[in-house]
């Protein structure tokens, strides 16, 4: 395990109090952050949950929860969507 996978783990145990088995649901817009940090938890072998929700707020957002969706579904990554139109 690399030095920063190992920085990661240290934090959900001695900050965050999260065990190592225990699942956590991570909210993923598709950015270089939160698809960084998806890797790294999937990476040190973490269970997680991909969360993803199209706000409808923008024309580009439906293409952005397709990626995450997919890049999920590569790696083996459970994952879910949402979709509502918040402006109403």
């Amino acid at each position: 395990m690399g030095s920063l996978s190992f920085q990661i783990l240290s934090e959900l145990v001695d900050s965050c109090k999260i065990h190592p088995e225990n699942r956590l649901l991570l909210g993923v817009s598709g950015g270089i952050d939160s698809i960084f940090l998806l890797t790294q938890l999937h990476e040190i072998g973490q269970p997680i949950v991909a969360a993803v929700f199209n706000h409808g707020l923008r024309p580009e957002a439906a293409e952005e929860c397709d990626f995450v969706e997919s890049f999920c579904r590569e790696r083996n990554i459970a994952c879910v969507r949402g979709e509502a139109d918040v402006s109403a």
